[in-house]
């Protein structure tokens, strides 16, 4: 599976979370995320369908962040949840009823947040996850409940333990993208290195191209 640069939006200053969607996915972006802890659900439900738009004339995945009942509801790619959000067993539950067959889409994809290599290993086993986010690799402002930086080796610990696609997350820039890279993560998620960069479009298309040297370099 192949997120490309995935990019979890963020209002900051002007900018909406489909702002910053619309300019993530002109700069290559290959995953989108919609997290937002404080929306009301039926304005979150309207900004996903947006960005669910924009996702789908791209041929960009589009994943919401916690509320995955409102990921069935408009028919997102897939949910993601942490270690304090739906445990995943009901999120993948929730996610394939009815059957994904019966709605003639794709089984939905779940991702989910630790830093655990035993946690992994079990919901990989009991929810069926699609992949594993790790970190915060490095400190990180952006998500206040984040916790101490977990460091880079937590990226091949969590890996062996689960074998599962490991996307690094937490103070992801331009700085240290390769060494997330070079410690084993397959794709690394961005937050602040493009919401909050001068020129969003332009970030993501620099971080995009870093991100295709360090899987040539691999």
């Amino acid at each position: 599976m192949d997120f490309g640069l995935y990019v979890i939006t963020e209002k900051w200053q002007d900018r909406s979370h489909i702002d910053i969607a619309r300019a993530a996915i002109a700069g290559g972006a290959g995953t989108i995320q919609l997290r937002d802890k404080s929306l009301p659900d039926l304005d979150f439900m309207e900004t996903a369908q947006q960005i669910q738009s924009l996702c789908r004339q791209a041929g960009v995945l589009f994943i919401i962040n916690d509320r995955v009942h409102l990921a069935w509801a408009v028919g997102a790619d897939g949910a993601h949840v942490g270690e304090q959000d739906m445990p995943p067993r009901m999120a993948r539950r929730l996610l394939d009823v009815p059957s994904p067959a019966e709605r003639g889409i794709s089984r939905p994809i779940l991702g989910f947040s630790t830093a655990i290599p035993e946690l992994a290993r079990s919901v990989r086993q009991s929810a069926g996850c699609d992949y594993i986010a790790v970190g915060p690799i490095f400190p990180t402002g952006t998500k206040e409940d984040a916790g101490p930086a977990v460091g880079l080796e937590a990226i091949a610990a969590v890996k062996r333990a689960c074998n599962l696609p490991i996307i690094a997350i937490g103070g992801i820039n331009a700085s240290n993208l390769a060494q997330a890279m070079q410690a084993g993560a397959d794709s690394v998620a961005v937050v602040s290195a493009v919401s909050r960069a001068p020129d969003p479009e332009k970030a993501t298309r620099e971080l995009v191209e870093q991100l295709r040297g360090a899987h040539r370099a691999k």
